[in-house]
C-alpha cells in the first residue's frame, strides 16, 4: 500500500486540469471513475501498489523532481485545504484507533489525557 501524499495529490489534480475529466483519468489508469473522484477528493488515504503503479506514469510529469516514494509524509491535504494525517504502517488497528482520535483533541485535552495515562502509572 501507498500513502497519498500532498505531492502526488496536487500532481493528479494538475493531470485532471490537462485531461479534463475523471473519466479520462480512469479510462488511461485502468481504474473506476469513482475511484478517482474519491482520490481527488481526498477521501482515499492509500493505494494498492497495482492502482498506484497505474497512476504513477501519468501523473509523473507534474510531480517535483525530488519526489521519491520515501519522502512521503503522513499527512496529506484535503480539497477544503485541510491535512488530515494518515497513521504509519506497522501500527495495529487499535494504535490507529488511539492516534486518529487522539490528534482530533484540542492541545488541553491531549495534555489533560496524558497527565491522565502518566498518572495511572502504566508509564
Amino acid at each position: 500500500m501507498k500513502i497519498i501524499n500532498n505531492q502526488f495529490l496536487d500532481a493528479l489534480r494538475k493531470l485532471k486540469q490537462k485531461l479534463g475529466t475523471n473519466r479520462k483519468i480512469a479510462e488511461s489508469a485502468a481504474i473506476s471513475e469513482v475511484h478517482v473522484g474519491r482520490l481527488l477528493s481526498g477521501k482515499i488515504e492509500m493505494l494498492k501498489d497495482d492502482t498506484y503503479s497505474r497512476l504513477y506514469p501519468l501523473v509523473e510529469p507534474y510531480l517535483d523532481k525530488s519526489y521519491s516514494y520515501s519522502s512521503v509524509s503522513h499527512t496529506v491535504k484535503i480539497s477544503d485545504g485541510t491535512e488530515k494525517y494518515l497513521c504509519p504502517a506497522g501500527l495495529s488497528d487499535m494504535e490507529k484507533l488511539l492516534v486518529k482520535y487522539f490528534r482530533r483533541l484540542n492541545e488541553e485535552e491531549k495534555l489533560s489525557m496524558l497527565v491522565s495515562l502518566k498518572d495511572s502509572g502504566k508509564f
